[in-house]
């Protein structure tokens, strides 16, 4: 695209088991799940993560540009639980990183692990009570 900054949302979601995002996700926001295991009960709730991509090397003035019409373009997409601003999008959309960002955007109700991809299941267990039929009584 030459160095254009891109700013858009896409529900599509594809099958990949490498740490970072499928290439569907590098370019565009996307949709996750908080997965709480706890054993006997199994919840997803639906996370958006609103992604802004500016390249280093864009234009001082398209970057501005940017960031003005940010605002009209969230406004769209207002129910995402979390925006990130990357630059390298093999660098900044780390499945890891994300967890923790989006552990960090939760309220008192942390689930135990993500879905970034269909059946993929990665691990954030903040309180440590364990997952599935390991999961301890509080």
């Amino acid at each position: 695209m030459h160095g254009l900054i891109c700013l858009s949302l896409s529900l599509s979601l594809s099958l990949s088991l490498s740490p970072s995002l499928s290439p569907s996700k590098k370019k565009t926001g996307f949709r996750c799940y908080g997965v709480d295991d706890r054993g006997n009960t199994v919840s997803k709730r639906a996370k958006i993560v609103f992604v802004q991509y500016m390249p280093p090397n864009a234009p001082a003035m398209k970057k501005a540009k940017m960031g003005s019409q940010k605002g009209s373009v969230k406004a769209k997409f207002d129910k995402a639980h979390m925006d990130i601003l990357v630059e390298n999008t093999d660098d900044d959309l780390v499945k890891n990183d994300l967890v923790t960002k989006l552990q960090a955007a939760t309220g008192a109700h942390k689930p135990n692990g993500y879905e970034f991809e269909v059946g993929e299941f990665v691990n954030a267990d903040y309180y440590k009570l364990g997952i599935g039929k390991d999961t301890k009584s509080t």
